[in-house]
């Protein structure tokens, strides 16, 4: 269980004592001890370095689980200067992952909101299994083989972090056993690094940020300091974009990644109809049909 930083104290009450002598004269009470209470003990804030040895220490140990329980969800926006275009896309997924020498099993669902950018949204089921991808679209069941990144569209739910140099300023807090840190970057250095993680977060539908420029960068980033694993991540920027015409559209993309209970075991149940898939053999091309 996460460390409590507020203890409960519990308050004593003790009654004074009179004492009578045979004279019939009252005595004082006697003095009581100091009933002073004391005062909930914060965490002392992280220095700098502290901060960045805890963060990458969790984030090195979420990498080496060989299995996870993850969510990403990715929100893109762009409006256009004035009466200009507006274009929105989401990407989201949830997947449980194992993955060990002698197994890769994976479950999950993934929906793309493309009504901008391509007039359509897409949505799917998909349980993998040591080189077949299973993928469920409405009514439509299909199986191809496949390597399992092949089978996401080069989507992925984990993120490394961006490198110390390309960091402007970093600020931490600490509560109820859990560190949050925020990092704001420079976008100038830090241009590829933010482009890796759009592109690998949307897939083989995601957005390149080659031609935009990043005014404000900001990457947060959570941990639980008793298990010592990363369970959040989330990288907000904002973007600009200018045309020939010199006008700017600008815009914000959010990527954010929550990881449930790392280092629990992660239970995977294979749907019960994976007979009734049509298997298409390497031939993926039908699974974008």
């Amino acid at each position: 269980m996460k460390k409590h930083w507020k203890r409960k104290l519990s308050l004593l009450l003790t009654a004074g004592l009179v004492t009578v002598s045979l004279s019939g004269c009252v005595q004082r009470l006697e003095p009581q001890p100091d009933q002073t209470t004391p005062s909930t003990t914060e965490p002392a804030p992280l220095t700098e370095d502290e901060c960045w040895q805890q963060m990458s220490a969790a984030a090195d140990k979420l990498l080496d689980l060989d299995q996870m329980d993850s969510s990403m969800n990715m929100d893109y926006r762009l409006t256009g200067a004035e009466e200009g275009p507006s274009i929105q896309m989401n990407m989201a997924m949830n997947m449980k992952l194992r993955v060990t020498d002698s197994e890769q099993i994976a479950s999950g669902d993934m929906s793309y909101d493309l009504s901008d950018l391509l007039g359509m949204n897409i949505s799917m089921d998909f349980y993998y299994e040591n080189g077949k991808m299973y993928i469920q679209t409405g009514q439509s069941k299909m199986c191809v083989s496949q390597s399992l990144e092949e089978g996401l569209g080069g989507t992925s739910t984990q993120s490394s972090l961006p490198p110390r140099e390309v960091v402007a300023s970093l600020t931490s807090e600490r509560k109820d056993g859990s560190v949050t840190a925020t990092l704001q970057l420079d976008p100038d250095k830090a241009k590829e690094y933010m482009n890796d993680v759009v592109a690998g977060s949307g897939g083989e539908q995601g957005v390149s940020l080659s031609e935009y420029d990043i005014p404000v960068a900001t990457v947060t980033v959570s941990w639980d300091e008793e298990s010592g694993y990363l369970t959040s991540y989330q990288m907000d920027l904002q973007v600009e974009a200018s045309d020939e015409s010199g006008e700017t559209a600008t815009g914000r993309v959010v990527v954010k990644m929550n990881y449930n209970n790392p280092g629990e075991p992660v239970t995977i149940t294979p749907p019960d109809d994976l007979d009734t898939y049509v298997d298409m053999g390497d031939d993926s091309s039908q699974l974008a049909a």
